[in-house]
């Protein structure tokens, strides 16, 4: 073997060396890029499914959030009806008493009146039994003196006889 053709050798081990870098540095850096094409994959699933899960735990919160909103908001509507219906019967309460008040407002001056009424017709009474007992007094007053009178002119006639039988005296007496 001859130096040139170890030579030749040797440029070919070197081209071959070349050759087989260039493959192994391909090979590596396709393998590299699909490895790396692969993790970039598997990033994205995984960030993907990570914000799949981040919408279904929102979606779910949400849900829940609403949910418990519209519990909240049947307990408050039950709570407000509850209230009315207590409004309610307070009104009624208030106007059966203010009813009553007015009721017996009306009792008391109705009452009021009756008792002046009756206060008058008392003073009216007493005045006309005053007027009464007074006109009972000059009455009797003059009945004592007419019987006075027609005693005193029947003792006269009987016993001294003044009149005698005349018709104008018995007329007298017959009038008294």
């Amino acid at each position: 073997m001859t130096s040139e053709q170890i030579g030749y050798i040797f440029l070919a081990g070197l081209v071959s060396a070349g050759i087989g870098y260039a493959i192994a540095t391909v090979f590596y850096r396709t393998k590299l890029n699909s490895l790396n094409a692969d993790s970039n994959s598997l990033i994205n699933e995984a960030k993907a499914k990570a914000e799949k899960i981040i919408k279904d735990a929102e979606l779910l919160s949400k849900e829940d959030s609403f949910r418990r909103k519209e519990e909240l908001n049947k307990s408050f509507e039950s709570i407000r009806l509850d209230l009315r219906d207590q409004e309610k019967r307070l009104e009624k309460r208030e106007d059966a008493i203010e009813d009553k008040a007015r009721d017996m407002l009306k009792r008391e001056r109705l009452t009021e009146v009756l008792q002046n009424q009756l206060q008058d017709r008392k003073n009216e009474t007493d005045i006309k039994n005053k007027k009464f007992a007074e006109i009972l007094e000059m009455k009797t007053g003059h009945h004592i003196i007419a019987c006075s009178i027609i005693r005193i002119g029947i003792v006269i006639k009987y016993h001294f006889g003044f009149f005698g039988s005349s018709e104008k005296g018995n007329k007298f007496f017959e009038k008294l």
